[in-house]
């Protein structure tokens, strides 16, 4: 019986085909015929049609090598290629392959050649760099490459990324080829895009050498995450935090300048005053506002995050309290033990309060007789 009779042939127009072509070629080589089991299966077989005589009766020899295994392999690989490729094209990020199995050779020439030292290498010879971004080659691209680069379509783009490397970011392709020369697997670096006219200000490049393709760096994938939004929400907000310390810089002169104009009036005050009474109140004030020009001028800095230096402070303000109070005194005596060590601006502050109290009132009250 024929094969078309057995109905073990997928596809019945197949049969056809290869009876067409032994009848004008008088053979039949290699074709891919897809065949049904016994079992209800499929069996992929390479078919092969030759004529033959058998007691002088012209006959067809058909062989068939089963290939089912690898007509399967094949689709898996098929089916996988697309999905990568549905992914690669559906990124968000700017993502391009490329070839950097020349440069590899260049390299490995350079180090047979004795240059140890690539960074410098390339540092002294600029065009030697440039001549490693010839010999790189684009693979495949994504659409967000496009935008990256400035290119209107796939034709526009050229095999070699050279053009699209600005020579003030030269520096950036010698760090790629500096961390894949020294085996890494990747690379990351954000800076700069001066591609004219691209949309992207600002990127993030990823280097990542693809598994199984370390020994010739064949196939390199590197992406491209545009962060001109993030930086120039990042400058803008430093532009603001920039005005604010101004405006409060400002603002701080302002108050100690009114704070002492405020001690010097009471000081002319004091001056003219004759009563005891008077005199002892007009000075107490000035004393507090001198205190609070000093803790004011703390607070200034625990706003900047500066730290206190507690022996410095505590000097500055037990001295300005000591002058107030003993000026035309030289029966009272201050003497200081301090030790030497910064302490958190805000603690500070209360550390102010409490010695400013206390020494105030032994300086008042502690010498009897001689107030």
């Amino acid at each position: 019986r024929s094969s078309l009779e057995m109905d073990i042939l997928e596809n019945s127009s197949d049969l056809e085909s290869l009876v067409d072509e032994l009848h004008k070629k008088g053979f039949v080589r290699n074709k891919e015929i897809r065949y049904k089991r016994k079992d209800g299966g499929l069996l992929v077989g390479m078919t092969s049609y030759d004529y033959i005589d058998i007691d002088g009766e012209r006959c067809v020899l058909t062989q068939v090598e089963d290939q089912t295994e690898r007509w399967r392999l094949d689709r898996e690989l098929e089916e996988s290629t697309a999905h990568y490729r549905a992914l690669f094209n559906a990124m968000p990020n700017a993502v391009v392959e490329e070839d950097f199995s020349k440069v590899k050779a260049f390299i490995d020439d350079l180090r047979r050649g004795g240059v140890e030292d690539l960074d410098a290498y390339f540092l002294e010879r600029p065009e030697e760099l440039a001549r490693c971004a010839d010999m790189i080659r684009i693979l495949r691209f994504n659409r967000e490459f496009l935008d990256y680069i400035n290119r209107p379509d796939e034709a526009s783009v050229m095999n070699s990324p050279r053009p699209y490397i600005p020579k003030d970011t030269m520096d950036v392709l010698r760090g790629e080829l500096l961390s894949l020369a020294r085996g890494d697997l990747s690379f990351d670096i954000s800076f700069p895009n001066l591609i004219p006219g691209s949309r992207v200000k600002h990127t993030r490049m990823r280097l990542a050498l693809v598994p199984g393709h370390e020994a010739d760096w064949s196939s390199v994938f590197i992406s491209f995450t545009n962060l001109t939004k993030e930086v120039e929400s990042r400058d803008e907000l430093a532009s603001l935090v920039q005005q604010k310390d101004m405006l409060m810089r400002e603002l701080e002169h302002r108050v100690k300048n009114n704070l002492n104009i405020i001690s010097s009036l009471l000081s002319l005050e004091s001056a003219q005053v004759s009563g005891e009474h008077e005199k002892k109140i007009l000075l107490d004030a000035q004393s507090r506002i001198k205190s609070i020009s000093l803790i004011y001028e703390l607070l200034s800095r625990s706003s900047q995050g500066e730290p206190l230096n507690c022996k410095t402070y505590i000097e500055s303000l037990t001295s300005l309290l000591y002058e107030t109070y003993t000026a035309a005194r030289k029966d009272i005596g201050l003497d200081m033990a301090i030790d030497d060590f910064d302490i958190d601006a805000k603690l500070g502050v209360s550390l102010g309060l409490v010695i400013t109290e206390l020494l105030t009132n032994a300086l008042k009250y502690a010498f009897p007789g001689r107030g």
